[in-house]
């Protein structure tokens, strides 16, 4: 993959992660308060989307630096949806998270509450797939337009190099 197609897929599956990441906690904000944001004239939830925005550029700096390893480990995607690609990603992400689980458990010596922490872990677990996926996609959906794009445009540049070997002939 090249530099400038490997950045432009990370950006835009950041774009695409991030703000569904931050249109699911809004969601769930929304949910938790008892008032939908268009309802709703309660500062606490207004506050809490205001802040979510503020860390939307930050989430999508942070997105995009993870997106460019993981585009940059895995082969040039050949579909839409490379499940191989989107299951060793979902694999690491787990973990990587359950890994940070034990270690706090060790750390904190609560043994005794390993269940409730590992229900816990394995809903924000959940939570946390579909921003991934959605990103993975469209990193996929970007790169696979670019790729199509350069055919087009070889093929065009091809016709045009034998038209003009053919008119000097």
């Amino acid at each position: 993959m090249r530099a400038w197609t490997l950045c432009g897929a990370a950006l835009s599956a950041s774009i695409v992660a991030a703000v569904s990441f931050i249109l699911i906690l809004i969601v769930f904000l929304s949910l938790y308060t008892g008032q939908l944001p268009i309802q709703s004239q309660q500062r606490s939830l207004m506050q809490g989307i205001q802040i979510m925005l503020y860390l939307l550029p930050f989430l999508i700096v942070w997105a995009w630096c993870c997106y460019l390893v993981i585009f940059a480990l895995f082969r040039v995607p050949t579909h839409v949806w490379s499940f191989g690609q989107i299951i060793k990603v979902l694999l690491g992400l787990w973990i990587a998270w359950f890994t940070l689980l034990l270690i706090v458990i060790a750390i904190d010596f609560s043994w005794g509450s390993w269940i409730l922490m590992l229900k816990l872990a394995s809903v924000s677990y959940l939570f946390f797939v579909i921003p991934i996926v959605c990103g993975l996609v469209c990193g996929n959906i970007f790169y696979l337009k670019i790729q199509e794009q350069q055919q087009r445009t070889r093929v065009l540049w091809q016709k045009s190099i034998w038209s003009n070997e053919a008119d000097h002939h």
